[in-house]
């Protein structure tokens, strides 16, 4: 584990805002949502009953859908059955494809439990799930979370690709990347994704 640190700075506006100062070279993804936890549990009230980000897209990544997989039965845990039950995919004129969480009629995520308001599925919520808290970001913590975000998803299309779900897309447009081959965040750098 790094030293890794989410930290309340003010903005060039003066606002408040999460920040991470200092990124140690051997700090993973992981290192960056445990630095994310701490931060919720040491400087932002509980969220729970708090449904509000449960409206909002949700963003998948290769590993998001790995973990997903998980709350199939054990005879469905296939990259066509997760698109099929959990996962909207969108393609775009320009070739771009958007990986997200289904929504339910009203537009809360699927995986919301209305009636307790909280994630029925938490311990495997997404990367941007885990990396979202009710506070503005710095342009780098945001910098940081989209390189995760794209790359991740992107290795989730040269996934569904390869499994024959997105035959349309062109696949040079996805090269491998740093999600390539990897099974956890733990096996990512933010030094690989990002300059720091």
């Amino acid at each position: 584990m790094s030293d890794l640190e989410i930290q309340l700075c003010e903005n060039e506006n003066g606002d408040l805002c999460q920040d991470v100062l200092i990124i140690p070279q051997e700090s993973s993804v992981n290192d960056i949502l445990a630095a994310f936890e701490r931060f919720c549990a040491e400087k932002t009230a509980s969220c729970y009953g708090c449904v509000g980000c449960c409206q909002e897209r949700v963003p998948v990544t290769s590993l998001d859908a790995e973990r997903l997989l998980q709350l199939l039965p054990t005879e469905e845990r296939t990259l066509a059955k997760l698109c099929e039950k959990l996962l909207d995919i969108e393609t775009f004129p320009d070739g771009a494809v958007d990986i997200r969480l289904k929504r339910d009629p009203e537009g809360c995520c699927i995986l919301m439990d209305k009636e307790n308001s909280c994630c029925s599925k938490h311990i495997y919520r997404t990367f941007a799930c885990a990396s979202h808290y009710c506070l503005p970001r710095s342009e780098k913590l945001d910098d940081i979370r989209s390189a995760i975000v794209n790359q991740g998803m992107d290795e989730l299309v040269r996934q569904l690709y390869a499994e024959g779900i997105l035959p349309q897309i062109n696949i040079e447009d996805y090269p491998p990347n740093i999600f390539t081959g990897k099974s956890t965040y733990n096996d990512i750098l933010l030094c690989e994704l990002i300059d720091i």
